[in-house]
């Protein structure tokens, strides 16, 4: 009987102690290319007012809702390499050679709507890849290094650098204002 006793005690206290392991530890998934079908580089990410999950992907907009993948295309096969989203969840997007917004669709399915086509063509030759996108309210700041978009109340506006040759190299918010460095 003890020997009973002291095997049951033995299995209790040791399954106890590894399933202690695990707790205080955050749950971690990690997905490979061959799983989410894209660019094995993935530039950015956001997530909607939905909780439907964005990454900005060599290949376009990767869309996961917690169960399936689905690769959102963009014009002319970009790589989105920058998002923010808005405090109304519009997850805003900066491309390879553009910008502009997710939206979804009448029958439920994320779209891109390109901002950029608005430009005039010799402003739209000239937009490089977007590196940060911010949101400051209403407001979205898509910035290149050499031109920095502002798109505000519907209207879009472009920014380059005051001195002639200098670029813009870094920009974020803090405290509802945005900061630009032009070096």
């Amino acid at each position: 009987m003890g020997k009973i006793l002291y095997t049951f005690l033995f299995l209790v206290f040791s399954c106890s102690f590894a399933f202690s392991q695990d707790q205080g530890k955050p749950f971690l998934r990690n997905y490979t290319p061959k799983e989410y079908k894209g660019h094995a580089q993935n530039w950015s990410m956001a997530q909607d007012g939905r909780g439907i999950v964005y990454i900005g992907n060599g290949n376009g907009v990767m869309e996961y809702d917690g169960s399936t993948w689905r690769m959102i295309e963009l014009p002319n096969k970009v790589t989105a390499r920058s998002m923010a989203v808005s405090e109304d969840g519009i997850v805003y997007v900066g491309t390879s050679n553009g910008f502009g917004y997710m939206s979804v669709d009448q029958v439920g399915s994320s779209v891109f709507i390109p901002l950029d086509s608005s430009l005039p063509d010799t402003v739209k030759e000239q937009i490089t890849d977007v590196w940060v996108t911010n949101v400051i309210g209403s407001t979205v700041y898509f910035r290149t290094y050499a031109t920095l978009f502002r798109y505000s109340n519907g209207k879009l506006d472009s920014f380059k650098p005051k001195t002639e040759g200098r670029l813009f190299f870094t920009s974020f918010v803090l405290k509802d204002q945005y900061y630009l460095e032009e070096a």
